[in-house]
């Protein structure tokens, strides 16, 4: 039968969990553009492509556009979610990240029988923590953070997509005559 925690450390462990929601909503916002920038690379190598032979009319690249693109931004959100951390993992993070000196490690050790000390330190070790933690200001020493050359980034893909799109593409000729031909032959030949 395992003690129950003192109710000190369960607002530990609720700390350490809402600053491991906003680490992994920081990665949201590195890894969805970064995965919809890589969807968009790969319809903009089909878009070329389709400007050197006749493989794609318009339809057909704004359905590669989109899928791409989603499948990109599902990757980037399942790298995200895919990044789940124990609660010592999380408490050597907020170590890092907030300067507070191994507290939490220390702090989630001794509770969790991973480190044995006598009953008064065990108490004024997670004291400690706790005023460190509550000094700590999260808004200020882990922003929420926008790379502005991945959007950057992203805008140019969409402009190179949107130019690819608009502008008449040479190879619609070819491609119209090609199907019209395999419609002929597949009439004639009943299928």
């Amino acid at each position: 039968m395992t003690t129950p925690h003192p109710p000190e450390y369960e607002t530990l462990v609720g700390q350490l969990g809402r600053w491991d929601r906003r680490r992994l909503v920081n990665l949201a916002l590195t890894w969805l553009p970064r995965g919809l920038l890589a969807g968009l690379m790969v319809a903009a190598l089909a878009a070329a492509a389709a400007r050197l032979r006749p493989l794609l009319d318009e339809q057909q690249l704004l359905l590669i556009i989109a899928i791409t693109g989603a499948l990109g931004l599902l990757a980037g959100l399942v790298w995200t979610l895919v990044q789940r951390h124990d609660l010592a993992q999380r408490a050597r993070f907020a170590d890092r990240q907030f300067r507070l000196q191994e507290r939490s490690a220390t702090a989630v050790e001794i509770q969790t029988g991973r480190l044995t000390v006598p009953p008064i330190f065990a108490d004024q070790q997670l004291e400690d923590t706790l005023r460190a933690v509550d000094n700590v200001d999260t808004g200020a020493q882990f922003p929420f953070k926008l790379n502005w050359q991945d959007f950057a980034m992203l805008l140019g893909a969409a402009t190179l997509l949107t130019v690819a799109y608009i502008l008449p593409n040479p190879q619609i000729p070819k491609l119209m005559q090609q199907r019209a031909i395999t419609e002929s032959i597949e009439e004639q030949i009943g299928v």
